[in-house]
Order: C-alpha cells, then structure tokens, then sequence
C-alpha cells in the first residue's frame, strides 16, 4: 500500500470535484493569466502533508505491529477467517484514521492555497486535470511557496 499516492490522489481528487463544482458558480472576468493551475506535486511538498504522511507511517507501523500480536496465537490455516476479520478490523480503522485527517489536512492546503492565489495576483488556482485550455501553470511558484511555509 503506497500511503503516498493514496493521499496525494485523495487530496487531487478532491480539488478536482470543488474545482468542477465551484467553477460554474464564479462569474470571473478573467484573460488566461488570470487563472492558475497546478499539478499533483504542489502536494508532495506541503509541510502539512509531508507531517502527515511520517505520521500515517508511524500508525500504520503500530497496527501491523498490533495486527501481529492479535494473530500470534493463531493458526495461519485452522484461524483463516479470524486473521482475515482482525486484518479488516484494522484496515478500517487505518482508513477512518486517514478520512478524518485528510479532511482537517485539505483545509490547511486550501488556506495555504488562497494566500498563494492572491499573492500571485490570480482569479482562480484550479488542477491540471480540470483545465481544458489556457491558464497559467503555477505548479513552481506554488510549490516554492509551500517549501517556504
């Protein structure tokens, strides 16, 4: 599992849905340098999220270790269903962990992200993925402002 690319894809995702959701909602008068767009990387470099994923590694290292404690006394053949049920168990756990922490995570980018919108002068700063045509990329400068945070 590649908590990485999980959470990155998580917080993209996300971005990507408000981007389609609030973009037809703004009125913005607004010449292709007015409108920013970023890639996936910006992410891998917040504090927040580079915080957040030494965090998750550290917890997904106390559940495998709580994960093969609970098992210990089973029978790997005999107790299949029982080891697959605790693995469950605790693959939820880890991903309402995740859940709840992403939330709080994609406030703090998004704030971060609004300061970085008006430093730069910009109407609106959306994901690649949503940006048909025209728009600036300020993945760099996005970037170097969360490297600096």
């Amino acid at each position: 599992m590649d908590i990485k690319r999980q959470i990155i894809g998580g917080l993209a995702a996300v971005l990507i849905v408000a981007g389609l959701i609030l973009l037809p909602l703004q009125t913005v008068e607004a010449t292709g340098n007015n409108i920013g767009y970023v890639s996936e990387e910006v992410y891998e470099v917040h504090p927040e999220v580079v915080k957040f994923q030494q965090e998750m590694q550290q917890q997904i290292q106390v559940y495998e270790q709580q994960f093969m404690e609970e098992i210990s006394g089973l029978d790997q053949e005999e107790d299949m269903q029982e080891i697959q049920q605790i693995q469950q168990q605790i693959e939820q756990q880890i991903q309402l962990e995740q859940a709840e922490k992403q939330e709080e995570l994609f406030e703090e980018i998004e704030a971060d992200l609004e300061e970085v919108r008006e430093e730069l002068g910009l109407d609106l700063i959306l994901h690649e993925q949503v940006v048909i045509s025209g728009g600036q990329d300020v993945t760099e400068e996005v970037k170097d402002y969360f490297e600096n945070i």
